[in-house]
């Protein structure tokens, strides 16, 4: 049988499933891998988010939602209260809803399902955490003040400090500086 000549910019169907093997994706990177929309609907990935795929084998947690939607979501979105005090692994009732903020000024992401935008983070109000974007623990507990009961701020405050997020000083200090705000 006679064979083409190997065309050396397109991957291997073994080397493509692996890249898209590791997580969450966009589908223009798979188009751009060369699979098609058919393999995408297929039962290898599941469309947990509009243009997003991930392995079908993957769980759902709040891991892979995270990955999921900062694939889709402005470089500037950071986790915002409750989503951000998750991420940390702090004690905080479940919220279904995926919250982030972003800086003023800047495009707020328009509001889909399971995705509750903000505005007004503050510049130095953010770090990076497990390779995302997240309110800083400081910031985050400030947030909280405003959802929480007294008792449960104190423990959540708490869990950042012994934790080893913040110290109790940066806590006072956020709520030292902080004005008309509900909670504080």
């Amino acid at each position: 049988a006679m064979t083409g000549p190997v065309n050396a910019d397109v991957p291997r169907p073994g080397a493509v499933l692996a890249a898209l093997d590791g997580g969450p994706f966009r589908l223009s990177d798979a188009r751009r891998l060369g699979v098609s929309r058919d393999r995408l609907r297929g039962s290898a990935f599941r469309n947990p988010k509009r243009s997003v795929y991930v392995p079908a084998q993957i769980a759902v947690d709040l891991e892979l939602e995270a990955r999921c939607w900062s694939l889709v979501l402005p470089p500037s979105a950071a986790m915002f209260g409750t989503t951000a005090a998750a991420w940390y692994g702090l004690p905080v009732p479940l919220d279904e809803a995926f919250h982030v903020i972003v800086p003023a000024g800047h495009i707020v992401p328009r509001r889909r399902a399971g995705l509750v935008p903000h505005e007004g983070l503050g510049e130095h109000e953010w770090c990076i955490q497990r390779g995302l974007r997240v309110t800083t623990p400081e910031r985050t507990w400030l947030d909280l003040a405003s959802q929480l009961s007294r008792t449960q701020l104190v423990i959540v405050g708490d869990a950042i400090v012994s934790g080893g997020l913040t110290t109790v000083d940066g806590l006072q200090a956020v709520s030292a500086t902080t004005r008309r705000r509900r909670g504080v």
